[in-house]
């Protein structure tokens, strides 16, 4: 007797702010335990972000500004979603992309532009300039540019090394980042998941929403005053800052100083 049964509710957590999602569920409830069961190994890819599999980026620049010179182009990538028939199929997507390369020629990053948040794709360090303490010049580079320039609420990533670079190395290291509050575990991030953590303004990915588990977010601070003194001490409780002086309390008393 078979008691793997495949019920809706199952299929409901993957259906969210998708369209023709209740054509799916439709044919779902229709389908054989067969196609239950393939539906529900594919849905998963539902809420899965879309992988660019290729940039096209312009060989002169579009504009630029003091520090940076920029390419607008696109992005082409896989994403699994409902057809109107109520059928998971992969379709190719692009996305309006910007290249943005130091003048100096230092390091570059590439983001996805929205309406209140950027997305950053990539960035690195150019391979003769790593080791000099560039990263924190970049993080500053990025930050400059989306919240100054774009005017964005919010900057999102993850804490990947670029595919193009798949060795291992220092970046992927587990390290302990803090205890958890329940159990007193060690919970433990890359080292490179840290190193954007220890960034100001940044906190992990997970407290806007993210079900990446290398995921960062970087905040405006422009938006951050109608936020209580308490809610900077979580942010730093949750997303401790190595450096004091990069904790959300500290540098708050800044902006409002400013």
């Amino acid at each position: 007797m078979n008691f793997n049964l495949h019920t809706p509710t199952q299929l409901l957590p993957y259906l969210k702010n998708q369209k023709h999602a209740d054509k799916l569920m439709q044919k779902f409830i229709r389908a054989s335990d067969f196609e239950k069961e393939r539906i529900l190994r594919k849905a998963p890819e539902l809420q899965m972000s879309p992988i660019l599999e290729e940039f096209h980026f312009p060989e002169s620049k579009t504009h630029s500004t003091k520090d940076l010179d920029l390419y607008s182009g696109t992005g082409l990538a896989n994403k699994t979603v409902i057809n109107s028939w109520g059928e998971l199929k992969d379709e190719e997507v692009k996305f309006s992309l910007i290249k943005a390369v130091d003048k100096k020629g230092r390091f570059e990053f590439i983001i996805q532009p929205e309406e209140t948040f950027c997305h950053l794709v990539v960035c690195k360090i150019t391979p003769k300039f790593r080791g000099k303490g560039l990263f924190k010049k970049m993080v500053a580079s990025i930050r400059s540019y989306c919240f100054e320039e774009l005017e964005v609420n919010t900057i999102s990533g993850n804490a990947r090394p670029p595919r193009d670079e798949n060795r291992e190395d220092w970046r992927q290291e587990m390290i302990e980042y803090r205890k958890n509050f329940t159990t007193g575990d060690p919970v433990k991030l890359s080292k490179l998941h840290r190193l954007w953590l220890n960034t100001p303004y940044a906190i992990h990915g997970a407290i806007i929403g993210s079900d990446d588990a290398e995921s960062f977010a970087i905040l405006n601070p422009k938006h951050l005053r109608k936020f209580s003194k308490e809610d900077y001490k979580e942010w730093d409780e949750t997303c401790p800052k190595e450096d004091k002086q990069n904790s959300f309390v500290e540098l708050m008393k800044q902006e409002v100083a400013a």
